[in-house]
């Protein structure tokens, strides 16, 4: 819970023996150190089948980012954020499953996500209420993007639909905790239209039908799946409506040589020769910027030069952890995501069922996101995506206790 209190502050720093260490680091050091008595006197379980494809897939995630940076130009930038991208957050996931123990605490852990997040959006409409936005009018409060801004606040809007979808008990309670969770999701909505990011957009919108209409789905509710159809048509209108002749909106115009899809374009062809000058260990951890500008000559006009990451998680991955690297993301992920929902399907534990559900949304909504943007390239994102997986796997594990 600490860790997700310092998701906000991830790019903060101090230097220790000459090392820069961020807080979510420090933390998962405390936790570490803190929890060493007890892990060295546990006994250890044996793993199922299941986990031991799981742990294959984050072996082969780390294994591929730390051959990439070993096998291509060093830098210490490249190692710090080796440490800070892959090393600590994986080793806070690992915590994560063994400190997450029931659906209590998986419950605490979603409120606490879901308040840290709404405390960066108030923090935000303080930018909004001063007037601190971009060129192009869009908001980003402290964050160098409005892109990283919707990436943090959206889960906190997943998770609010969540616990207005399935509240929290008491009778009363349920009805004062409605009315503070409508109120939150009204002021998370409106500092996400705020940034205009628009693969967040469409990410939250997929990530909050999955959560909504999963189970109307698998009861073959075809009347409420229509009316949800119909409430999809209204949001697209509407999202048309209110952007068309934007700033942001004129920059799609893909007629325009210099729009932002043909930005994007370019930078995805530039992509793609990298990878294939480098498919199997790729360009190394955050080299992206500096063979980016080397591959310029290749794709006359440049029209973009600051590009920290190829706006895709998929490209990114390949580039920047190999061919190992993405493959075994993609069986840790695709492996997760098969076992929760064939829980989902399979399990009578209403409670746990919808902790799932909830967990595959906010996957879905990074998966969704990545086609436009690199969700896990960020501090606070790796940690975020670490924890979440964390969390899912101490859901599959609970058990009922018996009467």
């Amino acid at each position: 819970l600490a860790l997700l209190l310092t998701l906000p502050f991830a790019e903060e720093k101090i230097v220790l023996f000459g090392l820069p260490l961020y807080f979510p680091e420090i933390v998962t050091l405390c936790a570490v150190a803190a929890s060493a008595p007890f892990l060295l006197f546990r006994q250890g379980a044996q793993s199922s089948r299941r986990e031991r494809i799981l742990i294959l897939g984050a072996v082969l995630f780390f294994s591929g980012a730390l051959l990439s940076f070993l096998l291509n130009p060093f830098s210490w930038g490249g190692l710090g954020l080796l440490k800070s991208w892959f090393l600590f957050p994986l080793v806070a996931g690992a915590m994560a499953v063994w400190a997450i123990d029931s659906l209590p605490a998986t419950r605490q852990f979603f409120l606490v996500w879901l308040l840290t997040g709404f405390g960066v959006a108030m923090a935000a409409l303080y930018f909004f209420a001063v007037g601190d936005m971009t060129y192009d009018g869009r908001l980003r409060a402290f964050y160098a993007s409005p892109n990283f801004l919707a990436l943090f606040i959206t889960p906190s809007i997943l998770i609010t639909i969540f616990f207005l979808k399935y509240p929290l008990v008491g009778a009363l309670f349920v009805r004062w905790s409605r009315v503070a969770f409508s109120v939150i999701l009204g002021l998370l909505l409106w500092v996400l239209f705020l940034t205009h990011s628009y693969g967040a957009w469409g990410g939250a919108l997929f990530a909050a039908a999955l959560l909504l209409l999963a189970p109307s789905l698998e009861k073959k509710e075809w009347r409420k799946l229509f009316f949800a159809s119909l409430l999809f048509v209204g949001c697209l209108f509407s999202f048309i409506f209110f952007e068309y002749g934007s700033d942001k909106w004129q920059a799609l115009d893909f007629s325009h040589d210099r729009s932002s899809l043909s930005s994007r374009m370019m930078i995805w062809r530039a992509s793609a020769k990298m990878i294939t000058d480098a498919p199997v260990v790729g360009i190394g951890v955050g080299r992206f910027q500096e063979v980016y500008l080397i591959n310029q000559k290749f794709f006359p006009p440049y029209l973009e030069w600051a590009v920290p990451q190829p706006h895709n998680l998929f490209l990114a991955l390949w580039l920047q952890t190999g061919l190992f690297g993405l493959l075994g993301l993609l069986v840790l992920v695709g492996r997760f995501i098969f076992l929760a929902s064939r829980h989902w399907l399979r399990t009578r534990e209403s409670e746990q069922r919808h902790f799932l559900l909830l967990t595959l949304s906010l996957l879905s909504f990074l998966l969704v996101y990545g086609t436009t943007d690199t969700p896990y390239f960020h501090t606070d994102s790796a940690f975020s995506f670490w924890l979440l997986l964390a969390v899912g796997m101490s859901i599959l594990h609970y058990q009922k206790p018996s009467a």
